[in-house]
């Protein structure tokens, strides 16, 4: 993929190279958040559901085709992270590990909103 810039031509993989996993990442965890809002009924599923497609729309049009398939396993690791800070953060029965996960949650996906709002 080649993109065009005032300096001439960027490869994505050299340019956003460093960004893809970031992105990925990203993507994984607003999936978790969105369908974890949805499942326990939480509010704001339509603004996480909206945040989720301006980043998963990031992540696409920067990846490589070469490069879909690890930013696949990116994403689904990152998903799988997230559900576990959200479970334990909802479930767990010691207030300490409960209040630690929330927190870890919560700051991984502001640095990920944080992004689109810049």
């Amino acid at each position: 993929m080649c993109l065009t810039s005032v300096g001439g031509p960027l490869r994505a993989d050299g340019f956003f190279g460093e960004r893809l996993p970031f992105f990925a990442e990203c993507v994984g965890r607003l999936s978790a958040q969105m369908e974890f809002q949805w499942l326990m009924g939480l509010p704001d599923a339509d603004r996480t559901e909206a945040q989720r497609a301006a980043t998963l729309d990031i992540l696409q049009a920067i990846t490589p085709p070469d490069q879909r398939r690890a930013m696949l396993h990116v994403r689904i690791s990152a998903k799988r992270a997230q559900w576990s800070l959200l479970t334990v953060a909802q479930f767990d029965t010691e207030p300490e590990r409960s209040v630690a996960a929330e927190r870890r949650a919560t700051k991984l996906l502001q640095g990920c909103t944080a992004v689109l709002l810049s």
